[in-house]
């Protein structure tokens, strides 16, 4: 069960991986705000890792709208490793899952990324 005395002190060691990790290495900062400015709509675009604003936001009460939208049965994945028995892998999903009911899928939003002013450095 998800609760503050579980998260809050998980979401100190990710605001410290995060420091150590990118805040503290001007390439991976170039990096970053250089694929954020490449692709503008692409999901690229979006940080693999969230900034510090938005790490000290997450918590228990938080939830996206996009959360509350996408999640459903039909729309998850399980991911299970390590040394798994596959009967009762199987026995436990369908017990936490099984129960959910399937929606509707929202609309998938592609959008076209934009055509780039620039040259490509490797062009003539």
């Amino acid at each position: 069960m998800l609760n503050d005395a579980v998260v809050v002190p998980e979401r100190a060691v990710v605001l410290e991986e995060r420091r150590t990790r990118i805040d503290n290495d001007p390439s991976a900062l170039l990096r970053e705000q250089l694929t954020a400015d490449l692709f503008l709509n692409a999901s690229d675009r979006v940080r693999r890792s969230a900034g510090k604003t938005e790490i000290r936001r997450l918590g228990t009460r938080m939830r996206s709208p996009s959360i509350a939208t996408g999640t459903m049965p039909n729309n998850a994945i399980l991911i299970v490793a390590g040394d798994a028995d596959t009967a009762e892998v199987r026995r436990l999903a369908e017990k936490n899952f099984g129960p959910l009911a399937a929606r509707a899928l929202p609309e998938r939003v592609r959008l076209d990324e934009p055509e780039h002013s620039g040259r490509h450095p490797g062009s003539r």
